[in-house]
């Protein structure tokens, strides 16, 4: 990230290995920002979706604004 701050990709990978270390919530923030990069891209959403769920005390706002974000899509 610190060599390329607007590589979506590069904040997917974090978020993997944020999610390996079961850090859900900085893994749903790195979603976030990839989706940001790339908001036409599904990778974000859809993880960023999986993961809301997988928490604890799942995030309800980051659910909705991964399913709205995949839903108003054409993919």
């Amino acid at each position: 990230l610190d060599n390329d701050p607007t590589n979506a990709n590069a904040y997917l990978s974090a978020s993997e290995a944020m999610m390996d270390l079961k850090l859900g919530d900085a893994a749903i923030r790195f979603c976030q920002q990839a989706a940001k990069l790339q908001p036409e891209s599904s990778e974000a959403y859809a993880n960023a979706l999986v993961l809301a769920g997988g928490l604890e005390n799942p995030n309800t706002g980051v659910t909705v604004w991964a399913a709205r974000n995949l839903l108003r899509r054409d993919w």
